[in-house]
């Protein structure tokens, strides 16, 4: 079983709806604001963070 890394801030299935025919596969284009320039990206490769929404818990000894 593989664990997911990317853990995505915005959905995919939303991402998706801003390409062309709607397919999580096709390019769309985004904006990055801190280095002021616009780039072509799939909802795949963009608006995620590693492993964001990992929970972790200490090891118990009782």
């Amino acid at each position: 079983m593989s664990v997911p890394k990317n853990h995505h801030y915005i959905s995919k299935f939303y991402l998706r709806n801003f390409t062309e025919s709607g397919d999580e596969k096709e390019m769309l284009f985004a904006y990055d604001k801190v280095k002021n320039n616009y780039f072509r990206s799939n909802p795949d490769d963009i608006c995620y963070i590693k492993y964001f929404n990992k929970i972790s818990f200490p090891e118990r000894n009782i």
